[in-house]
Protein backbone atom coordinates (compact mmCIF):
# COMPACT_ATOMS: atom_id res chain seq x y z
CA UNK A 1 0.00 0.00 0.00
CA UNK A 2 2.92 2.30 0.83
CA UNK A 3 4.46 1.68 -2.63
CA UNK A 4 1.25 2.41 -4.37
CA UNK A 5 1.11 5.75 -2.51
CA UNK A 6 4.63 6.66 -3.67
CA UNK A 7 3.67 5.86 -7.23
CA UNK A 8 0.65 8.19 -7.07
CA UNK A 9 2.80 10.97 -5.68
CA UNK A 10 5.39 10.50 -8.42
CA UNK A 11 2.75 10.56 -11.13
CA UNK A 12 1.27 13.67 -9.63
CA UNK A 13 4.70 15.34 -9.63
CA UNK A 14 5.28 14.37 -13.28
CA UNK A 15 1.89 15.76 -14.28
CA UNK A 16 2.48 18.95 -12.34
CA UNK A 17 5.92 19.34 -13.89
CA UNK A 18 4.51 18.84 -17.38
CA UNK A 19 1.73 21.36 -16.76
CA UNK A 20 4.28 23.82 -15.36
CA UNK A 21 6.49 23.29 -18.42
CA UNK A 22 3.57 23.86 -20.74
CA UNK A 23 2.63 26.99 -18.80
CA UNK A 24 6.17 28.34 -18.97
CA UNK A 25 6.39 27.61 -22.68
CA UNK A 26 3.09 29.42 -23.30
CA UNK A 27 4.23 32.42 -21.27
CA UNK A 28 7.56 32.55 -23.10
CA UNK A 29 5.89 32.34 -26.50
CA UNK A 30 3.36 35.04 -25.60
CA UNK A 31 6.16 37.27 -24.33
CA UNK A 32 8.02 37.03 -27.66
CA UNK A 33 4.82 37.77 -29.55
CA UNK A 34 4.20 40.93 -27.47
CA UNK A 35 7.75 42.19 -28.03
CA UNK A 36 7.37 41.85 -31.75
CA UNK A 37 4.09 43.75 -31.70
CA UNK A 38 5.65 46.56 -29.69
CA UNK A 39 7.96 47.44 -32.57
CA UNK A 40 6.21 50.18 -34.50
CA UNK A 41 7.49 51.57 -37.70
CA UNK A 42 7.61 55.38 -37.53
CA UNK A 43 6.84 57.07 -40.85
CA UNK A 44 9.78 58.84 -42.41
CA UNK A 45 8.82 62.44 -42.94
CA UNK A 46 9.32 63.57 -46.46
CA UNK A 47 11.97 66.24 -46.80
CA UNK A 48 10.42 69.61 -47.48
CA UNK A 49 12.34 71.59 -50.00
CA UNK A 50 11.75 75.27 -49.23
CA UNK A 51 11.71 77.63 -52.19
CA UNK A 52 14.44 80.25 -51.93
CA UNK A 53 12.99 83.64 -50.95
CA UNK A 54 12.44 86.04 -53.79
CA UNK A 55 15.09 88.77 -53.47
CA UNK A 56 13.71 92.26 -52.92
CA UNK A 57 15.00 94.55 -55.65
CA UNK A 58 17.09 97.46 -54.44
CA UNK A 59 16.17 100.66 -56.25
CA UNK A 60 18.99 103.17 -56.32
CA UNK A 61 17.88 106.68 -57.12
CA UNK A 62 20.64 108.77 -58.58
CA UNK A 63 20.79 112.20 -57.02
CA UNK A 64 21.93 114.80 -59.56
CA UNK A 65 24.75 116.94 -58.31
CA UNK A 66 25.48 120.42 -59.45
CA UNK A 67 28.94 120.91 -60.91
CA UNK A 68 31.19 122.75 -58.54
CA UNK A 69 31.90 126.33 -59.45
CA UNK A 70 35.55 126.79 -60.28
CA UNK A 71 37.51 129.87 -59.39
CA UNK A 72 36.71 132.71 -61.71
CA UNK A 73 33.36 131.29 -62.83
CA UNK A 74 30.72 133.99 -63.04
CA UNK A 75 27.16 133.71 -61.81
CA UNK A 76 24.99 134.97 -64.62
CA UNK A 77 21.54 136.47 -64.22
CA UNK A 78 19.57 137.05 -67.41
CA UNK A 79 16.60 139.38 -67.45
CA UNK A 80 14.42 140.96 -70.11
CA UNK A 81 13.58 144.56 -69.40
CA UNK A 82 9.93 145.19 -68.57
CA UNK A 83 8.76 148.13 -70.67
CA UNK A 84 5.80 150.09 -69.36
CA UNK A 85 5.80 152.99 -71.80
CA UNK A 86 3.20 153.40 -74.53
CA UNK A 87 3.80 152.71 -78.18
CA UNK A 88 5.92 155.42 -79.72
CA UNK A 89 7.34 156.56 -76.38
CA UNK A 90 11.01 156.51 -75.40
CA UNK A 91 12.16 153.44 -73.43
CA UNK A 92 14.36 154.41 -70.44
CA UNK A 93 17.91 153.10 -70.93
CA UNK A 94 20.63 153.47 -68.31
CA UNK A 95 23.29 153.64 -71.03
CA UNK A 96 21.31 155.83 -73.42
CA UNK A 97 22.89 159.24 -72.75
CA UNK A 98 26.49 157.99 -72.48
CA UNK A 99 26.37 155.90 -75.66
CA UNK A 100 24.03 158.09 -77.68
CA UNK A 101 21.49 155.26 -78.02
CA UNK A 102 17.73 155.72 -77.91
CA UNK A 103 14.93 153.14 -78.14
CA UNK A 104 11.24 153.68 -78.94
CA UNK A 105 8.47 151.31 -77.88
CA UNK A 106 7.34 149.52 -81.08
CA UNK A 107 3.78 148.67 -81.99
CA UNK A 108 4.67 145.14 -83.16
CA UNK A 109 6.37 142.30 -81.26
CA UNK A 110 9.88 141.19 -82.26
CA UNK A 111 10.46 138.53 -84.90
CA UNK A 112 12.96 136.74 -82.63
CA UNK A 113 13.00 136.10 -78.89
CA UNK A 114 15.63 137.41 -76.51
CA UNK A 115 17.10 133.89 -76.24
CA UNK A 116 17.62 133.79 -79.99
CA UNK A 117 19.26 137.21 -79.82
CA UNK A 118 21.66 135.98 -77.12
CA UNK A 119 22.47 132.86 -79.12
CA UNK A 120 23.28 134.99 -82.12
CA UNK A 121 25.49 137.29 -80.03
CA UNK A 122 27.46 134.34 -78.66
CA UNK A 123 27.97 133.07 -82.20
CA UNK A 124 29.04 136.48 -83.53
CA UNK A 125 31.58 136.88 -80.75
CA UNK A 126 32.73 133.29 -81.20
CA UNK A 127 32.37 132.57 -77.50
CA UNK A 128 30.77 129.76 -75.58
CA UNK A 129 29.40 131.92 -72.83
CA UNK A 130 28.16 135.45 -73.01
CA UNK A 131 30.49 136.67 -70.29
CA UNK A 132 33.76 135.32 -71.72
CA UNK A 133 34.52 138.41 -73.74
CA UNK A 134 37.97 139.24 -75.03
CA UNK A 135 40.13 141.34 -72.69
CA UNK A 136 37.54 141.09 -69.94
CA UNK A 137 38.18 140.31 -66.29
CA UNK A 138 35.60 138.57 -64.14
CA UNK A 139 37.28 138.81 -60.73
CA UNK A 140 34.55 136.63 -59.30
CA UNK A 141 31.91 139.30 -59.89
CA UNK A 142 28.34 138.37 -60.81
CA UNK A 143 27.29 139.08 -64.38
CA UNK A 144 23.88 140.50 -65.27
CA UNK A 145 22.60 140.38 -68.85
CA UNK A 146 19.63 142.61 -69.64
CA UNK A 147 17.89 142.50 -73.01
CA UNK A 148 15.59 145.25 -74.28
CA UNK A 149 13.72 145.32 -77.56
CA UNK A 150 12.78 148.52 -79.34
CA UNK A 151 13.14 150.73 -82.38
CA UNK A 152 16.73 151.80 -81.84
CA UNK A 153 18.49 154.95 -82.94
CA UNK A 154 22.24 155.39 -82.52
CA UNK A 155 23.66 158.88 -82.94
CA UNK A 156 21.92 162.13 -83.82
CA UNK A 157 21.29 164.46 -86.69
CA UNK A 158 23.43 167.60 -86.59
CA UNK A 159 22.43 171.17 -87.36
CA UNK A 160 23.79 170.80 -90.86
CA UNK A 161 21.61 167.76 -91.52
CA UNK A 162 24.50 165.30 -91.29
CA UNK A 163 24.35 162.28 -89.07
CA UNK A 164 26.62 161.95 -86.06
CA UNK A 165 27.11 158.26 -85.39
CA UNK A 166 27.73 155.00 -87.23
CA UNK A 167 27.45 155.45 -90.98
CA UNK A 168 27.35 153.29 -94.11
CA UNK A 169 26.80 149.97 -92.36
CA UNK A 170 26.86 146.92 -94.69
CA UNK A 171 23.76 144.81 -94.23
CA UNK A 172 24.22 141.06 -93.88
CA UNK A 173 21.68 138.28 -93.56
CA UNK A 174 22.76 136.04 -90.69
CA UNK A 175 21.59 132.87 -89.02
CA UNK A 176 21.49 132.28 -85.27
CA UNK A 177 24.87 130.56 -85.63
CA UNK A 178 26.34 133.73 -87.20
CA UNK A 179 26.64 132.36 -90.71
CA UNK A 180 26.24 135.59 -92.67
CA UNK A 181 25.92 136.49 -96.34
CA UNK A 182 26.28 139.96 -97.76
CA UNK A 183 22.94 141.33 -98.90
CA UNK A 184 24.55 143.95 -101.10
CA UNK A 185 22.71 146.70 -99.20
CA UNK A 186 24.13 149.44 -97.00
CA UNK A 187 22.41 151.04 -94.04
CA UNK A 188 23.16 154.77 -94.03
CA UNK A 189 22.77 155.00 -90.26
CA UNK A 190 20.87 153.34 -87.40
CA UNK A 191 17.55 155.09 -86.89
CA UNK A 192 14.33 153.44 -85.68
CA UNK A 193 15.78 150.02 -86.43
CA UNK A 194 14.16 146.99 -84.66
CA UNK A 195 17.03 145.76 -82.50
CA UNK A 196 17.56 143.69 -79.36
CA UNK A 197 19.82 145.73 -77.04
CA UNK A 198 21.97 143.52 -74.81
CA UNK A 199 23.55 145.19 -71.79
CA UNK A 200 26.15 143.03 -70.01
CA UNK A 201 27.00 144.24 -66.52
CA UNK A 202 29.93 143.00 -64.46
CA UNK A 203 32.60 142.87 -67.14
CA UNK A 204 35.36 145.33 -66.37
CA UNK A 205 37.18 146.59 -69.41
CA UNK A 206 39.86 149.22 -69.80
CA UNK A 207 38.44 152.48 -71.07
CA UNK A 208 40.24 154.93 -73.38
CA UNK A 209 43.20 156.90 -71.78
CA UNK A 210 45.59 156.25 -68.92
CA UNK A 211 43.46 158.16 -66.42
CA UNK A 212 40.08 156.75 -67.49
CA UNK A 213 38.21 154.52 -65.04
CA UNK A 214 37.48 150.95 -66.14
CA UNK A 215 33.95 150.41 -67.34
CA UNK A 216 31.58 147.80 -65.95
CA UNK A 217 29.10 147.50 -68.86
CA UNK A 218 29.31 146.59 -72.52
CA UNK A 219 26.33 146.98 -74.88
CA UNK A 220 25.67 145.04 -78.07
CA UNK A 221 22.74 144.92 -80.43
CA UNK A 222 21.25 142.12 -82.51
CA UNK A 223 19.26 143.25 -85.53
CA UNK A 224 15.80 141.68 -85.34
CA UNK A 225 15.48 141.71 -89.14
CA UNK A 226 18.69 139.92 -90.10
CA UNK A 227 20.35 138.78 -86.79
CA UNK A 228 23.50 140.79 -87.53
CA UNK A 229 25.40 142.37 -84.65
CA UNK A 230 26.06 145.95 -83.60
CA UNK A 231 28.65 146.99 -81.01
CA UNK A 232 27.30 150.12 -79.33
CA UNK A 233 30.07 150.60 -76.79
CA UNK A 234 30.90 150.35 -73.10
CA UNK A 235 30.18 152.49 -70.07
Amino acid sequence: MRIQGYVKVAISLVIATAILGLLLAFISSNSRSNKTGDVTTQPIAAAVTASPPTPTPIIVTAVPTSPALTKGTAIVTQTTATVTVDTGQVIPLSFGPSLGVKAIQPSLPPLHTSDIALQALRAHLNIVDIWNLKDSTLNGQPITVTTTFGLVTEGYRGPDGGWGGMLNIPLRDCTVTAICTDSGKVLDHVENRPIWLIDIEGIRQPSGGPNAKPTNHVVYGIDDLNLDMFAFGKY
